[in-house]
């Protein structure tokens, strides 16, 4: 027989989730066996271990149901921890939010559980689980702390699990409340009172006054306790089991005071003074510990107050401070394993001595310096000598430079002062190293730290930074060329990086206008200046090489644009012009060897070479009387030609050559029109066209009107003439004659300064 079918859910205290899919009542251990979702709005909140063992568990009722939710039963399970099987505890629980586990003892482990409810909702067919949360028992252990001598120290060690890593104060509530009673007080009732607490997270104590002053020995039960909202509500809490211990202490000595370590900054051994807190007759020798290690060394005269110096393979006082604690040990036999009968055994003497437990740690003073590059300057931090109660007066600071051996003080700091100093104006391709003291206010003793040494960075410039060329490229650009010996990027732990520079003075005010960074063994760099006044002033450029701090480390000369302006005589055709000397090719005896004026005459052709001048040379007038025929502008630049052979940078063979801003030149345009013509074929103006030159020849547009206002001619060819024939016209009779009368024209046409002129006026048609 199958029963009804179930859905299964998972609430959430804030969104109710349903992942649900069906199953046969008669399946429903099958489906218990899942790993299903906690619910936090159905709580599993309290597992109380009993004295028997037996666990007492208490949850809440699912809210947040539609009204008139019918809660079938309830049904806790124990959850396997290893595979997370669920074994039923009883069978369903109708009205009942508790129950107890009688099938476990508590007292020996921890047990997980988690509570099923069935309910159906209004209007339902399909009843609906949902699980609580997982929740486990609390099992704590008690047991005698021993000391490194395995002698018991009067201490009782307790450890616990956690019930659940889920903080909800809804579930569990900070602290853990320790109870505890002693065996020595009336009556040695269970858990009479609370002791002591531990955040949650903190799953072990040590209880260091179960012993009074004068006893040996006593027993004591504690039980940890945990609550939350929900279990206050319920009046259930979270509780262990009952845990006891007996513990005993053997008295050994009071450990040391250790005032200080001292480190020698040349040979790094250590230094350390302690006080005796112990009567002299009571002990017999003292051990310390370095770096929280093992047994490092025994003292075995109970008269000394100093020690070292001392150094071991083990610790290394440039790596952090040199941390010491020690102990103080007597001859009293430790008493034996009440199992074994064995004395237990010491850590750093004699088996049968009894040692104290290990003091306070004092810490040397550990020196940082930090290479500040870019400020050009070391700071030194320096931790404080921590542990004692040490006055200290002032900060010494000493100083070595490159290993000399020879420290000089070089600096006080106030005590009240941060730990800190900062030494300025360092120079590269050095060596420093320091140490600092605290002077002991009590008797001027110096307490010294460990040495701290600086390689400030090795810089090797290179060995030229030459600016080869600065050239312009086209309206407003400009680059520069600057070539370096083939350095790797990382130059010695240096990133060597250029800064160019721009002025329109020759040797002042230079700005930055970019900077660009090295490639591995590259020698020729380049960079385009976007952003030039090319046609109007003449710029300077320089370059600077820098360091990673960007601080310049060399420099190239100053190298100049040209600058070519010109103007036009149009009265007598010529076009003069005039340019700067070019400074630059400032390398061992290189220089301008000539100029070459470039030219062009038409828009559309290529510049040629026009003509060449000595390097004393910056003027020249350009005739163009016999180019009526040209465009109406005339465009110029000037090269600079490096002198050949002398540039031992660069190669001697092929000389360099930068050029000039680009200069056109407008021409006065000249125009005159007939006003009249007679097309009768006796070659005397037989055809009708204005007279033009320096005119730009593609924007030329001429037509001709009747006095009707028809066009009878049009023509964009400036060598075209109307020829007193309808030719591109209104009237659509193309090549008829034009009757004789007078006939209105239409001309345009843009000058070399790209102007678009338009005239209009008569010509007379005579036949």
């Amino acid at each position: 027989m199958v029963g009804n079918p179930l859905k299964i859910v998972a609430f959430n205290k804030k969104t109710t989730m349903k992942k649900a899919f069906k199953i046969s009542v008669l399946m429903l251990f099958m489906v218990f066996s899942l790993p299903l979702l906690n619910a936090q709005n159905f709580n599993l909140v309290c597992l109380e271990v009993q004295p028997d063992g037996s666990v007492k568990a208490t949850w809440t009722n699912p809210t947040g149901l539609p009204p008139g939710t019918v809660i079938n039963y309830f049904r806790l399970f124990r959850v396997d921890p290893l595979t997370g099987a669920q074994s039923s505890i009883g069978g369903p629980l109708v009205g009942m939010n508790m129950q107890t586990d009688a099938s476990v003892n508590a007292n020996n482990q921890s047990y997980t559980y988690q509570v099923l409810v069935e309910y159906l909702e209004p209007g339902a067919t399909t009843p609906t689980l949902s699980v609580s949360n997982e929740l486990s028992t609390i099992h704590l252990t008690a047991t005698a702390q021993t000391d490194l001598s395995g002698n018991q120290n009067g201490y009782a060690s307790l450890n616990w699990n956690e019930p659940t890593q889920n903080y909800d104060p809804f579930i569990i509530k900070a602290p853990y409340n320790i109870a505890r009673d002693l065996y020595s007080n009336t009556g040695f009732m269970p858990v009479a009172y609370s002791y002591q607490s531990t955040l949650l997270g903190v799953t072990s104590f040590d209880d260091p006054d179960l012993l009074t002053a004068n006893a040996c020995s006593d027993s004591a039960i504690y039980q940890i306790v945990v609550g939350s909202d929900a279990a206050a509500t319920l009046g259930c809490a979270i509780s262990s089991n009952v845990a006891g211990v007996t513990v005993s202490d053997y008295s050994p000595p009071q450990p040391p005071d250790p005032q200080y370590v001292s480190i020698d900054p040349v040979t790094n051994e250590i230094y350390f003074e302690w006080q005796n807190s112990n009567p002299i007759p009571e002990i017999d020798g003292f051990g310390f510990f370095v770096n929280n290690s093992g047994c490092t060394g025994v003292i075995a005269d109970e008269t000394l107050t100093t020690f070292g110096p001392f150094s071991n393979p083990s610790f290394d006082p440039q790596l952090g401070p040199i941390s010491l604690a020690m102990m103080s040990y007597d001859y009293c036999t430790p008493q034996p394993d009440p199992v074994t009968g064995v004395p237990p055994s010491g850590v750093c003497v004699n088996p049968a001595r009894n040692e104290s437990n290990g003091s306070y740690i004092v810490k040397s003073s550990h020196l940082q310096a930090t290479n500040l590059d870019c400020e050009k300057s070391i700071r030194l931090d320096w931790t404080l000598l921590d542990g004692a109660p040490l006055t200290v007066s002032e900060y010494r600071v000493y100083l070595d430079i490159d290993n000399s051996g020879a420290y000089t003080q070089i600096a006080t700091v106030d005590a009240d002062s941060l730990p800190q100093f900062t030494y300025e104006n360092v120079d590269y391709n050095t060596i420093y190293c320091f140490y600092v003291s605290h002077v002991r206010a009590s008797d001027g003793l110096e307490i010294t730290s460990n040495s701290s040494c600086i390689q400030t960075p090795i810089i090797t410039p290179p060995s030229h930074l030459y600016l080869n060329c600065v050239s312009v490229i086209d309206a407003g650009r400009v680059q520069v060329s600057f070539n370096v010996p083939p350095y790797p990027s990382l130059n010695n732990g240096i990133n060597y990086g250029f800064s160019i520079k721009r002025s329109t003075l020759p040797d002042t005010n230079f700005t930055e206008i970019g900077r660009i960074g090295t490639i591995d063994f590259q020698e020729d760099y380049q960079f385009v200046d976007p952003n030039v006044k090319t046609g109007e002033l003449i710029h300077y450029y320089t370059v600077e090489a820098l360091d990673a701090c960007l601080d310049p480390v060399a420099f190239s000369d100053t190298v100049s644009t040209i600058l070519l302006k010109g103007q036009n005589n149009a009265d007598v055709f010529t076009n003069t012009l005039i340019w700067n000397r070019y400074q630059g090719y400032n390398y061992a005896g290189s220089g301008v060897d000539f100029y070459d004026l470039y030219r062009t005459i038409q828009s559309e052709r290529d510049y040629e070479l026009h003509k060449t001048f000595f390097s004393n040379e910056f003027t020249f007038i350009d005739d163009y009387y016999d180019l009526l025929d040209i465009d109406g502008k005339i465009c110029y630049y000037i090269g600079a030609v490096e002198t050949s052979g002398t540039n031992t940078i660069l190669d001697p063979t092929k000389p360099d050559t930068c050029y000039s801003n680009e200069l056109c030149i407008p021409l006065k345009e000249i125009v005159w029109i007939p006003t009249a013509f007679s097309p009768d074929n006796d070659n005397l103006n037989d055809a009708f066209a204005p007279v033009v030159s320096f005119i730009k020849k593609d924007s030329y547009l001429l037509e001709i009107f009747d006095r009707w206002g028809n066009k009878v001619y049009r023509s964009v060819d400036v060598d075209e003439k109307f020829e007193g024939k309808y030719t591109r016209n209104d009237i659509n009779n193309n090549g008829d004659d034009c009757p004789a009368g007078i006939y209105i024209y239409q001309f345009s046409f843009k000058n070399g300064k790209g102007q678009l002129i338009t005239t209009n006026g008569h010509v007379a048609l005579v036949r």
